[in-house]
């Protein structure tokens, strides 16, 4: 392979049927590209006949059927004939290698107005930084990952509970194909509706996962930055590159103080996630606001039985209300939209959350065989934005 070639790695654990005999092609824009395949160990590897080619390839969506295209910026043209995850990692490999952002590439500074706001989880102290990691003047010291973010933790083992690989992985693919782009074009617009006046906000994203919600409330704020917090490395992989005027931070937000300075945060959000609520009343400002995102009873209620996902908690708002004592309540919105969804994308919607750790692989696969090809599911959500009281 040539010195500008792509060597992309399948994730290891595959469904029973993806086999690995699918093609991927990529087209650059003067029509030269090579592809191969090895059917035994999983790898796809893709080359670019010019390592100095400027081309960049864009995902645009995520087809649910082999034999679809993709469309691409450049004169890119990506065709995919199998499995999805393959092709999305030989794209973004290729984006970034023109871009200069590959893995081997030292990641970029954190912004200043964020590094500001950082803290070092185990004395409080402001955080500085250097290439490879950040330090405080107590000599505490946490290195950065080569994909960019930064876990700042007291410590001890991860929690069973932080999302697998598969699970950011079936997140990432389901977001591509814009099924909750609703929900956060309602988000951005609430949060950016109640920051026109703010000059320079800091944005936490608690439990962000992949940096999703985050960066849309950042396009809708121009001189905003903000940071992505979560426990999971696979998430925080794809955070630190959700925006230019974000950073991904590893933390348990049940366990760990946020690593954040207290009054620093202008925005909390918790999009279907835990919430430290005592820590959250710390790190806001005056007038700072929290934004809260929350399933109701009817939100993929068609998958429930059928693909035996976890139930809404019937109390779910009962409990949050007597959690958030100490915030007055300024908003509320409720968003509920009917989308017709295939197979591919009811399996994800199970296998990104929290129904992942209570079914097997195999009685998913079996489930999703049985439903209906015309299936269309509701996604219904409840909004609601606090301030302290």
């Amino acid at each position: 392979m040539s010195d500008g070639g792509l060597l992309v790695e399948r994730q290891p654990k595959l469904a029973a049927d993806t086999a690995v005999d699918a093609a991927l092609v990529i087209r650059t824009s003067n029509g030269s590209a090579r592809s191969a395949r090895d059917t035994e160990t999983g790898y796809t590897r893709a080359a670019a006949s010019s390592p100095t080619s400027t081309t960049r390839a864009s995902v645009i969506s995520s087809p649910s059927q082999p034999g679809t295209s993709f469309r691409a910026r450049d004169g890119v043209a990506v065709h995919h004939i199998g499995y999805a995850d393959a092709l999305e990692r030989i794209v973004n490999d290729a984006n970034d290698r023109r871009d200069g952002m590959s893995e081997k590439s030292p990641p970029a500074d954190i912004p200043g107005p964020i590094l500001h706001a950082l803290r070092c989880p185990l004395c409080g102290q402001q955080l500085e930084q250097d290439a490879a990691r950040l330090h405080c003047p107590s000599g505490h010291s946490f290195d950065r990952a080569k994909q960019g973010h930064i876990t700042l933790r007291r410590g001890g083992p991860t929690p069973k509970n932080a999302d697998t690989p598969a699970m950011v992985a079936a997140r990432e693919a389901l977001l591509d194909t814009s099924l909750y782009e609703p929900i956060k074009d309602q988000l951005s617009a609430a949060v950016a509706a109640q920051l026109d006046a703010v000059r320079a906000p800091l944005v936490a994203d608690l439990g962000g996962g992949t940096g999703y919600y985050l960066a849309g409330v950042l396009d809708r704020l121009p001189n905003a930055h903000g940071v992505c917090i979560d426990l999971s490395a696979a998430a925080l992989k794809r955070a630190a590159r959700c925006h230019l005027r974000a950073a991904a931070i590893g933390s348990n937000l049940l366990a760990d103080p946020l690593p954040l300075a207290t009054g620093s945060v202008a925005v909390a959000t918790s999009i279907f996630g835990p919430r430290n609520v005592p820590e959250i009343q710390r790190v806001l400002g005056t007038g700072g606001l929290l934004v809260v995102a929350t399933p109701t009873k009817e939100h993929l209620a068609e998958l429930v039985e059928p693909l035996g996902m976890l139930q809404v908690d019937q109390r779910k708002d009962e409990r949050l209300a007597a959690s958030l004592t100490a915030f007055t309540q300024i908003a509320a919105e409720h968003l509920t939209y009917r989308v017709p969804v295939s197979s591919e994308q009811a399996g994800a919607l199970v296998r990104m959350g929290p129904s992942a750790h209570h079914i097997t692989a195999d009685d998913l696969d079996a489930r999703l065989r049985h439903l209906p090809d015309d299936l269309t599911i509701t996604v219904s959500v409840n909004l609601g934005l606090y301030t302290m009281r």
